[in-house]
């Protein structure tokens, strides 16, 4: 392992919830202090899930805002149902015993194809449309198993670039499996490794986090390397790490980043 100077004691890696997402009624959500309403939460996952899958497939803000309130399981099966065509679904309601919930879909879309108002070709376009998004949805969540996770730590990831993406419009950003580098210029380039584990001060276990970053100077053109993780309460401020090794290869920044994620709430 690396010998490092770091300003404080150490830190104290907490086991991260390693999924989140659904399976029927159980939830999996991340506790992270700054999302300490069940709401939150629920955002949190919502703003995952609509990175990770088709455009036609997310939650849209109102959405979110609405189905925050109630459980995910719910949440999706009334979105199912909206798209099959049952537009008085209401937002909350007593989720049925019976999970062959979706049965009578079929059923139900033939009786709107009967509907006047449904030979109009465009509205006859859109509403196939929508059938074919409620049918992925479904199969996504495995039919009537009612159940979806992710990888929470893949998740982060994919937040962190679609973030990055909104900031960098100008630079080039590569993701790899581990981590994306941003990229100006030859001389203006930064390594980003996103680890989704929760920090706190005073006690120590990412050694292995800061081996890669000072691999990464030893190895590579990259001078300058952050080790990005959620913000929390305890964990605000950048802290620069210094190895007295890389001192003799140059100038080279390696930095712990606590990254935000409150715009889900705002």
């Amino acid at each position: 392992m690396c010998s490092v100077e770091v300003p404080i004691e150490s830190f104290l890696s907490e086991k991260a919830t390693r999924i989140v997402g659904f399976e029927k009624e159980q939830e999996f959500l991340a506790k992270l202090d700054v999302f300490d309403k069940i709401s939150s939460q629920r955002k949190l996952f919502y703003i995952f899930f609509n990175n990770q899958v088709d455009d036609d497939l997310r939650f849209s803000n109102r959405e979110i805002a609405q189905w925050a309130h109630v459980p995910l399981q719910e949440a999706f099966v009334m979105k199912i149902k909206l798209l099959f065509g049952w537009r008085f679904a209401p937002l909350v309601y007593e989720m049925p015993s019976d999970l062959s919930v979706f049965k009578p879909f079929s059923s139900s879309v033939q009786q709107l194809f009967l509907r006047p108002k449904y030979f109009q070709a465009s509205l006859w376009i859109s509403l196939r449309q929508d059938i074919r998004r409620a049918e992925k949805l479904f199969m996504l969540i495995g039919e009537n198993r009612l159940s979806f996770l992710l990888n929470a730590q893949y998740a982060f990831e994919e937040f962190v670039i679609e973030r990055l993406g909104k900031v960098h419009k100008e630079e080039e950003i590569v993701q790899f499996k581990e981590y994306i580098d941003v990229v100006v210029n030859e001389d203006q380039k930064v390594k980003i490794f996103p680890f989704w584990q929760m920090l706190q001060p005073d006690k120590c276990a990412i050694d292995e986090h800061i081996q890669k970053a000072v691999e990464c100077i030893e190895q590579t053109s990259f001078k300058q390397v952050y080790l990005v993780y959620p913000k929390n309460k305890m964990f605000k401020k950048h802290i620069p790490i210094k190895v007295p090794h890389l001192d003799l290869l140059g100038e080279y920044r390696i930095k712990i980043v606590p990254y935000s994620m409150r715009s889900i709430l705002k």
